[in-house]
């Protein structure tokens, strides 16, 4: 799983974050969303 580029990223308080990025696995590039509360 390498990292291929970050899309966006908001910062939403100092514990409340979305991180949106592009996982390319191989042959497959999808798009994560991480909500950390």
């Amino acid at each position: 799983c390498f990292l291929t580029g970050v899309k966006g990223f908001q910062f939403k308080g100092r514990s409340q974050f979305e991180l949106r990025v592009y996982v390319d696995d191989g042959s497959l590039i999808s798009e994560v969303l991480i909500d950390h509360r």
